[in-house]
């Protein structure tokens, strides 16, 4: 078995890209968003959704659509991490935990509309 490359270099185990790490953090809180939103949607309707942008967008009802421009974001903040982590670590952790965020805060409030007024949450 070699040791090496042909050209003398040795062989070494890769550590894994931030950029990987990120797509996984990001595409999840993402995720959770898109699925919940569709979730809420279809209990719902459009009105219940709190970002006019998105009710805007999602007026149409083509929900594939939404879903594929969802994970467009995901590869775009991915690909812009992956681009500025290296110059700007900070700007780029910024970057990509707003992301994070965001997705997590719209997932909690598609739960929200999904679950009910929040007396209904706590038990008596």
């Amino acid at each position: 078995m070699r040791e090496g490359h042909a050209w003398g270099m040795h062989l070494q185990p890769r550590t894994p890209h931030a950029a990987a790490g990120m797509l996984l953090a990001v595409g999840s809180a993402q995720g959770a968003d898109a699925l919940t939103f569709v979730r809420m949607v279809r209990d719902h309707g459009i009105r219940a959704e709190a970002n006019p942008f998105v009710a805007a967008l999602a007026a149409g009802g083509d929900l594939v659509a939404m879903v594929a421009l969802k994970a467009a974001l995901v590869a775009l903040i991915v690909a812009i991490f992956a681009l500025v982590v290296a110059r700007h670590p900070l700007l780029a952790c910024l970057i990509a935990t707003f992301a994070v965020v965001a997705g997590l805060v719209g997932a909690f409030s598609n739960v929200a509309v999904i679950a009910g007024p929040a007396r209904a949450l706590i038990p008596s």
